[in-house]
C-alpha cells in the first residue's frame, strides 16, 4: 500500500512513500481489473503503465502527464481532468503508456 493504492475506484501512485526515495513496481493488481507499473525517481513519477484486464473506465489519481497512448496502435486516448484525478475508457487486454 506504501507503492500503489486503489480503493473506491480510484488508482494512487506511491501514495504512503517518501517522494525523495526512489522506487518502481510491476504488475501490482488493482481494483477495476488493472495490472499497474510505475516508476518514482527524483520526487517525480517517470514512468506509468496500466493494462487493462477486463475494459473498464481507468480512474486515476495522477493528472502530470500529457497523453494516454494505446500501446498496441500507438492511439492517443481521450482522457478527462478533474482536480487531482484522471479517468479514460480502456479496452480489455490493452496496455496504456502516459507521456
Amino acid at each position: 500500500e506504501m507503492l500503489m493504492q486503489s480503493y473506491e475506484g480510484v488508482i494512487r501512485l506511491f501514495p504512503c512513500w517518501r517522494k525523495s526515495d526512489n522506487a518502481s513496481f510491476e504488475n501490482l493488481r488493482a481494483d477495476g481489473a488493472f495490472l499497474v507499473s510505475a516508476a518514482l525517481e527524483d520526487g517525480k513519477i517517470s514512468s506509468l503503465k496500466i493494462k487493462s484486464l477486463r475494459g473498464r473506465k481507468c480512474n486515476l489519481e495522477y493528472t502530470e502527464f500529457e497523453r494516454i497512448i494505446r500501446k498496441s496502435d500507438k492511439a492517443e486516448i481521450p482522457f478527462e481532468k478533474s482536480g487531482p484525478r484522471a479517468s479514460f475508457e480502456t479496452r480489455a487486454d490493452e496496455e496504456y503508456i502516459f507521456v
